[in-house]
């Protein structure tokens, strides 16, 4: 218990650090300073409670989204929609993010489409979950392009994104290309990087992070797939969970 205690404090000393060194904060003005929600409009209001009504419907009818959910458990690392999930103003830049000082899936209220909450949420969900099993270093530009590529992987370039963006969902190349350009974007607006060193950094861990497709099977997994992978996690009967995705 006190190795588990000393390794907790030493975490939270460090990502205290990463939050006065910036790394992205600034673009959620409500990470430092919470008392920003009391000057929402009654239309600001109105779009959180929207956001968070979508959120309930993601995460009780998209299988990607308990699958995750079920693994963080897994991991000894507990997930509640109330307290891990926060609906938020941020700047223009970002619709979303995890913050790894709480723990906080944010989602940006005046920026994403209502219909993209579940598609977001798989992508941070993805951070979240390599945070809990793999203990993520957001300081480190290499470990957030690692996370930045695997959510890519599964969430922005999946079977319907990629054919939405001609990514070439089919062809295992185009796949790369889209999960490759996707990262890029991520980890440009999060650090004060050129795109040439973002490339260089993403080239560097591609390889490995784009293989790691814990805790589903491939990143290109199908309907099914995720459906079937839920009930065989889960064992509960077929006909309690809804079969189809939102996005």
């Amino acid at each position: 218990m006190k190795d588990e205690s000393d390794e907790n404090t030493k975490k939270n000393h460090r990502l205290q650090e990463t939050f006065e060194e910036d790394f992205g904060y600034p673009l959620y003005p409500e990470r430092k300073n919470p008392e920003l929600y009391k000057e929402y409009s009654a239309l600001g209001w109105r779009c959180v409670k929207v956001i968070e009504k979508r959120v309930v419907k993601c995460f009780t009818h998209c299988p990607e989204l308990r699958i995750l959910h079920q693994a963080l458990r897994d991991h000894g690392c507990d997930f509640n929609l109330r307290r891990n999930i926060s609906v938020e103003k941020c700047e223009k830049k970002v619709s979303g993010g995890y913050d790894p000082n709480t723990n906080q899936i944010v989602l940006c209220y005046s920026n994403i489409p209502v219909s993209a909450t579940c598609k977001l949420l798989f992508h941070e969900m993805t951070h979240a979950f390599d945070d809990c099993r793999a203990k993520v270093d957001f300081t480190k530009i290499e470990h957030l392009a690692c996370t930045e590529i695997r959510a890519a992987a599964f969430a922005d370039c999946g079977v319907l994104s990629g054919f939405l963006n001609n990514a070439g969902f089919d062809i295992t190349d185009k796949h790369k290309e889209c999960v490759k350009k996707h990262a890029l974007r991520s980890i440009v607006t999060a650090r004060n990087i050129t795109e040439e060193k973002g490339r260089q950094v993403i080239d560097s861990v591609f390889d490995k992070c784009y293989n790691d497709v814990a805790p589903f099977e491939s990143q290109k997994l199908s309907e099914g797939d995720y459906y079937n992978k839920y009930i065989r996690m889960t064992k509960k009967p077929e006909t309690l969970i809804p079969k189809f995705r939102l996005f």
